[in-house]
């Protein structure tokens, strides 16, 4: 009830996540607090799109030509869409939690510490020792090994 922020896993492809998600947050919107919702499938760079999107001023379609949906994420945007559609409805705030491609590519290539020495990691990272704290935690261990593992292996 008093909560700041709920986090909720899911496996990319499967629809039934998507659909729970969704349901969950019409439900959670009938309590009448301010909320957002964090979207993982679009990357920062996309926020004003997003925006554009909950306001109304684009379409369903032209918010996935705009992200780049189909070149920057692999799962079908349908399945996500039920998300899409609940915020919308809702006027709820999506928020894009992706890295910008640009970002990945250097921590591909050279680590976290690439970010870092260009001083890019603080737009991603504000709390660099909270991090790397939650990194290092048995409950974040569990999460990578149960929900973002698997879909890959």
């Amino acid at each position: 009830q008093s909560k700041r922020a709920i986090f909720l896993g899911e496996h990319h492809p499967d629809s039934r996540d998507h659909l729970l998600q969704a349901a969950l947050i019409r439900r959670l919107h009938t309590k009448g607090k301010t909320m957002a919702v964090g979207i993982e499938a679009v990357q920062r760079q996309f926020q004003p799109v997003l925006d554009d999107y909950i306001e109304g001023k684009i379409t369903e379609q032209e918010l996935v030509i705009l992200t780049d949906w189909e070149k920057r994420w692999f799962w079908s945007f349908e399945v996500y869409a039920p998300i899409f559609r609940t915020c919308l409805e809702l006027g709820v705030k999506l928020v894009a939690l992706d890295v910008n491609s640009k970002d990945k590519v250097l921590v591909e290539q050279g680590g976290l510490s690439s970010l870092n020495s260009t001083g890019r990691l603080r737009n991603y990272v504000h709390d660099k020792e909270g991090f790397e704290r939650f990194g290092n935690t048995r409950a974040f261990h569990e999460y990578v090994s149960h929900t973002l593992r698997p879909p890959y292996e």
